[in-house]
């Protein structure tokens, strides 16, 4: 008899918690919601002033440039990689989008060049050495617009980045494989 009471009691309680779930589906339930971001205590780490490039509306063939300056501090030696990011929507805007990106210390010039030119010949990523330090960056962006088929809009879209080399690379890996595979189904 006490195990027939201890089972009904169980189909009880479940009846009950599935209750609930149902009433959390239903408007009831969680409404608080928090974002994070933790910096771990990575060796390798580089901190960047963002560049926030504003180039207005554009038309169709419409060719410009623009330069803008920052500064980047190393805090361990090694080897970095440059990157352009959301390739899928720069090519579907720019038949060309050239970066170049100036670094200086006070002992060294590296230049980096990053590139999309529908059609044609494309480097993604670069990869330099730079010691620790302070550096100041110049960005020199020059752009052909292209014939998009439908309107784009964007605000504030990341289109370059940095990374100590090896760390993100499985992850390129799959960005350009998705890339690749997105192209080719437009």
């Amino acid at each position: 008899m006490v195990a027939k009471t201890a089972v009904l009691g169980i189909i009880a309680l479940l009846t009950a918690g599935t209750a609930v779930g149902i009433m959390a589906v239903n408007g009831f339930g969680p409404f608080g919601f928090v974002s994070f971001n933790v910096q771990g205590t990575n060796a390798m780490s580089i901190s960047i002033t963002n560049f926030y490039l504003n180039l207005g509306n554009l038309t169709p063939g419409k060719i410009g440039n623009y330069t803008a300056n920052g500064s980047m501090t190393v805090n361990t030696t090694g080897n970095y990689t440059f990157y352009l990011l959301h390739v899928n929507i720069l090519k579907k805007v720019f038949d060309q989008f050239n970066v170049t990106l100036t670094i200086k210390n006070s002992t060294s010039t590296i230049s980096v060049k990053l590139f999309l030119n529908k059609g044609g010949i494309s480097l993604m990523k670069e990869m330099v050495g730079l010691s620790k330090g302070t550096y100041s960056i110049t960005l020199f962006l020059s752009y052909k617009v292209g014939s998009p088929s439908k309107s784009i809009s964007a605000n504030n879209l990341a289109f370059i980045g940095v990374h100590p080399s090896g760390e993100r690379e499985n992850n390129e890996n799959k960005e350009v494989a998705q890339t690749e595979s997105e192209n080719e189904s437009d």
